[in-house]
């Protein structure tokens, strides 16, 4: 699976994918993709579980934020529960 962006310019686009690099989003993404990975965004646009990796540009927005990609619907959940009621 591929998730795109697209920027307004070549500066903007090497700012985002050098902060990716830094907050090991790139690092998730090359790492083959299973059928029932989630991603919980703790902090972010959107913070949430999400399926599959739209999780970068929904939940992060493209930028900074903090995540966590588990094997399974249940444990995501939970641990996005607990950082809520935290």
């Amino acid at each position: 699976s591929c998730v795109w962006g697209s920027f307004h310019n070549f500066e903007t686009a090497k700012a985002i994918y050098d902060e990716c690099l830094l907050n090991g989003i790139r690092q998730i993404l090359t790492l083959p993709a299973t059928p029932n990975e989630r991603f919980v965004v703790y902090r972010g646009v959107r913070p949430g579980v999400y399926s599959g990796r739209w999780f970068v540009s929904e939940g992060l927005g493209w930028r900074g934020g903090e995540f966590q990609r588990f094997e399974n619907q249940k444990d995501a959940n939970d641990a996005f529960m607990s950082y809520r009621r935290d």
